[in-house]
């Protein structure tokens, strides 16, 4: 056996995940503020019960974020008001000053 490699190797895709606490029911979607572990809060306007909740959560994070809805997913928390969401082709510092952009 050689110690040499004998495939070749790719970067993986840049990406980040946030988490996320949904507040439904609301007049207008909207980042209300991070609470102290860094979770966002967010008004959706949505009804609590909907199964359209997440799909408008993740269109909502995808016009703050600048990138195609396809890029992001819920991870965790699919049915409850707290998620996890991933985000492929954003590091962490762009998605943190597009976010705090929407606060200010």
């Amino acid at each position: 056996m050689t110690s040499g490699r004998k495939f070749r190797l790719h970067s993986g895709k840049i990406g980040a995940a946030i988490t996320v606490q949904i507040k439904p029911e609301c007049d207008h979607n909207q980042i209300t503020g991070i609470l102290a572990d860094g979770t966002l809060k967010i008004n959706l306007n949505a009804p609590a019960e909907s199964s359209a909740l997440n799909d408008i959560l993740i269109s909502y994070l995808g016009e703050i974020l600048g990138i195609n809805k396809k890029h992001l997913d819920i991870l965790g928390g699919e049915k409850g008001s707290e998620k996890l969401v991933s985000i492929l082709g954003l590091n962490s510092e762009t998605v943190q000053d597009r976010i705090l952009s929407q606060l200010q």
